[in-house]
């Protein structure tokens, strides 16, 4: 599952009117997530922490948070098809 370009975003580039529509949902979509979800994010993809140190933080077994990441990241991406579709 390709996970790396979601949360991806080069501040560098110039961006076309779509994407920063498609930037503005994500962020959108990412402020409506549980807590606990963003968090996982947030240590798995700002902190650049593995599951295995994000398992220890969170006293969750390490299988249980790569399962949980597989599925906020498919829902995000389900989300944002659309968007995507329309650009």
């Amino acid at each position: 599952m390709q996970t790396e370009g979601f949360l991806h975003h080069d501040r560098n580039v110039p961006e076309t009117p779509a994407q920063q529509d498609r930037a503005r949902i994500k962020e959108t979509i990412l402020r409506e997530l549980p807590h606990a979800d963003r968090l996982l994010l947030v240590l798995w993809h700002a902190e650049e922490m593995s599951p295995e140190e994000i398992s220890v933080v969170l006293s969750t077994p390490e299988c249980e948070v790569v399962a949980t990441h597989e599925r906020i990241i498919s829902q995000l991406n389900a989300a944002l098809a659309p968007a995507r579709a329309s650009a």
